[in-house]
This record gives structure tokens, C-alpha cells and sequence, in this order.
């Protein structure tokens, strides 16, 4: 199932790759270096993304957050997938994202589909490259993977290629939240981590159903 989702998801981007390079003049656009051109045109507010399986289930969850967001004004875009396996759904997460950070050429951040945004929220400036909320459940991983914002940055795209790399490697039994540890892991040298917990802080719910435990960050 994954490897025929990771097909469906390659003829989605050749579709958009050729409307995106399609001729203008003597104009052409190069989808690899769009996400590599942040802060040419002044720094811009992210995105907000997701997906969800169309299994009458999650899609309904991603419109819940649509509304959560739409009714705060808040930038979003999200799509559906075909209904696949949990194993499926989550390892495609960060092509997906990748792929978002690259088309949208905007910050980026990655909710889980059955989640909900309160209010808006303030975002701490710097020079940071991933914002993370902590795991308050597990301490091996210390990090959520419901919640990530990614920053137009190279760096930012180098951990995404790692964890890209990793959420393909079927030899691996682990879901994509422990690939992501493994991945900032591997990327700490590089890759600067901005802590945004109390910025978060209920102002971000996950749901609490499905066996998920009870917490804010779920």
C-alpha cells in the first residue's frame, strides 16, 4: 500500500511540476529551487498543512481543522489521500511536506488531520530553521510529531531529506515520529531547533479518541 501511494503521490507532482514549468515567455520555473528562495520577497506568514485519508473518518477530522483555522483567518492548505494502512498514512508525511515547503516557497506547518487550533498563534522570531513542541508522554521521544513547523531554510530541507530517506526504508518497523527523532538525530549539527511549546500551549488540542492518550499534544 505504501509503495502505491508513493506512486499516486509521483504522477501528482509530475502534474503540477508541468503546469508549474510551463513556458511563459522565455521564463521557466525549476519546482527544486523554488523552496530555496525565502526572504527575496520579505519574510512571509506560514502555511498550515495536512492530509487525511478518504476513509469517512479522518477526511471529517481534516474538515474540523479547516474550520478551526478558517474561522481564525489563518492560512491553510490541505489535501486528501486515497484510504490507506496507519503504516501507509504516516511514513508518506514527509515527502508530503517536503513537497508543500517547496511549491508553497513559504514556512510551513505540519498539523496531524485530527487536531485543533484555538487561537492564533505568536510565533518567537530568530534565525531557526524547525519548531517543535515537546512530547510530554514518552520520554524517548522527546519531541511531537503532530505539530512541526518548518522554516524556508536549507537546513530545514536537509533534515526533511533525512527523514524522507528514513520513512522509506521499509527494513525499519518504526512509524514516522520515531524516524523524525532519529532524523534530528542525525541533523542536530545542522539544523537549528526552536522549542515552541509555551508559544503552542492551548492554543493547539490533538484529539483524545482513537486510543490516543488524553494530552494536549496527543
Amino acid at each position: 500500500m505504501f509503495l502505491k501511494l508513493r506512486r499516486i503521490y509521483k504522477d501528482w507532482i509530475r502534474k503540477k511540476t508541468r503546469f508549474l514549468n510551463k513556458v511563459e515567455g522565455s521564463n521557466f520555473i525549476d519546482i527544486q529551487d523554488i523552496g530555496l528562495q525565502a526572504g527575496q520577497e520579505g519574510e512571509k506568514p506560514p502555511v498550515f498543512i495536512s492530509y487525511a485519508t478518504r476513509d469517512g473518518l479522518y477526511d471529517k477530522f481534516i474538515e474540523r481543522l479547516s474550520a478551526s483555522l478558517g474561522g481564525l483567518k489563518l492560512d491553510h492548505d490541505f489535501e486528501t489521500i486515497p484510504a490507506c494502512d496507519r503504516r501507509a498514512a504516516s511514513l508518506f508525511k514527509p515527502s508530503f511536506i517536503k513537497f508543500k515547503l517547496l511549491t508553497l516557497n513559504r514556512p510551513v506547518i505540519w498539523l496531524d488531520a485530527d487536531s485543533v487550533i484555538l487561537e492564533a498563534i505568536d510565533f518567537p522570531a530568530g534565525d531557526w530553521d524547525v519548531g517543535l513542541i515537546k512530547n510530554d508522554r514518552n520520554s524517548k521521544l522527546p519531541w511531537a510529531a503532530c505539530f512541526i513547523y518548518f522554516n524556508n531554510t536549507p537546513n530545514a530541507m536537509k533534515l526533511l531529506d533525512i527523514w524522507i530517506s528514513l520513512c522509506s526504508n521499509h527494513a525499519l518497523e518504526r512509524l514516522d515520529h520515531h524516524r523524525l527523532i532519529m532524523s534530528i538525530n542525525a541533523a542536530s549539527k545542522d539544523v537549528a531547533i526552536k522549542d515552541l511549546s509555551e508559544s503552542v500551549d492551548l492554543k493547539f488540542v490533538r484529539d483524545s479518541g482513537l486510543g490516543k492518550e488524553n494530552n494536549r499534544w496527543g
